[in-house]
């Protein structure tokens, strides 16, 4: 699965699974993502590196470090609009 450009996808917290974060995928190349926080979508899109995880691609939001949350393209936005300022 592939990050799609004006989609949200959704990652949970290790420690506290009612810990939900949704970001919107801005805009998109093969090898990067440009992601915008669903609670903060006026923000400056933030350039993250995408990994794959088998056929899953994926990324890391916060950071790189001990129990980061990843952000994956098989878990859609949870009760998000999709962002209207993406561009392909």
């Amino acid at each position: 699965m592939r990050f799609k450009t004006g989609e949200t996808y959704h990652m949970r917290s290790v420690g506290d699974h009612n810990c939900v974060w949704n970001y919107i995928v801005a805009r998109r190349t093969d090898r990067s993502i440009w992601i915008v926080d669903a609670d903060r979508p006026n923000e400056e899109p933030a350039r993250r590196a995408v990994k794959r995880w088998g056929s899953v691609e994926q990324c890391l939001p916060l950071g790189s470090f001990a129990m980061a949350p990843v952000l994956g393209a098989d878990k859609p936005g949870r009760g998000v609009r999709d962002w209207e300022g993406a561009v392909d």
